[in-house]
């Protein structure tokens, strides 16, 4: 694969999140990766899953054993994400543990895969990259001024015909934070319909029937319980891991633990992770979401 370092472009502070300018040059970039393959789709037909055989495993009905198989082991670790947070909350946030818990733990796979789900029967498919958060999301920016000019995405080992709304809510809810989010949603929506319409009329294809902002904003939305479930575990990876130092400078070795469940449980009780899944669980309660 290409090392995109050698022309500039750099990964972006996982820890801070996007800000405003790299925000909306990443959702303009994302607008047309799933305009452009809504409109391919249009053109070519579903038979393209079935004439090439890599486009194939792009198409998870044409595969019900792999999925199967990638569902199980995303519901593994969103399960454990899920508990771990729940048993950190017990004394970090005694509320937020309260409002958590009233989310069946049963019903959390279903709730990961209900935005997928809807693909054909309530949105439109489009080729989604499957696991767009801001570590593989690469950025270069102008040398004078410091500003965002061109972003590339990486790594699309999960890429999938699904429906926007995944990748949507995957990005903006791992790589911005509550405090972004409150001062900038709106405005990166609007970038957001404002370029796939554009970008569809530009290729020459029809918007998707009842693709209308209203209808847009509203099915966003919808994907808040779906993400929020998912959102223990992903914390846990970006913000959790802080490399400890000794006074010589030194990596500490890194502590030994029973299982996953206690791994995931001591990186969600890191001061960032910690504070992040306060933030985004007490947004979800000001949301009524929760």
């Amino acid at each position: 694969m290409e090392d995109l370092r050698f022309y500039d472009y750099v990964m972006p502070n996982k820890f801070q999140g996007f800000d405003f300018q790299e925000m909306s040059l990443v959702i303009q970039e994302l607008a047309k990766f799933h305009a452009l393959t809504y409109s391919w789709l249009k053109y070519e037909g579903e038979q393209v899953f079935v004439a090439n055989s890599t486009l194939h495993d792009f198409n998870p009905r044409l595969n019900p054993k792999d999925n199967q198989n990638y569902r199980e082991g995303f519901q593994f670790h969103l399960r454990l994400g899920f508990d771990a947070a729940l048993n950190h909350l017990k004394t970090a946030d005694p509320n937020l543990h309260s409002h958590m818990s009233k989310i069946p733990v049963e019903n959390i796979p279903s709730l990961l895969w209900d935005t997928c789900e809807k693909t054909d029967v309530a949105y439109f498919p489009v080729l989604m990259h499957g696991d767009l958060w801001i570590n593989n999301i690469m950025i270069r920016y102008d040398k004078e001024v410091g500003s965002p000019v061109s972003t590339k995405f990486i790594d699309f080992q999960f890429i999938r015909r699904e429906n926007i709304f995944y990748d949507l809510s995957m990005l903006i809810f791992t790589s911005t934070t509550p405090e972004f989010r409150a001062k900038h949603l709106s405005c990166v929506l609007e970038q957001y319909y404002c370029t796939f319409s554009s970008f569809v009329k530009r290729l020459g294809m029809p918007l998707p029937a009842g693709f209308s902002r209203g209808s847009f904003i509203d099915n966003f939305r919808s994907t808040y319980l779906p993400v929020f479930v998912f959102l223990p575990f992903a914390i846990a990876v970006q913000l959790g891991e802080e490399e400890v130092l000794s006074s010589n400078g030194r990596k500490i070795e890194a502590t030994k633990f029973d299982s996953y469940l206690d791994v995931l449980e001591s990186k969600i009780s890191r001061q960032r992770a910690s504070a992040r899944l306060r933030a985004v669980g007490n947004e979800m309660i000001a949301e009524g979401i929760i």
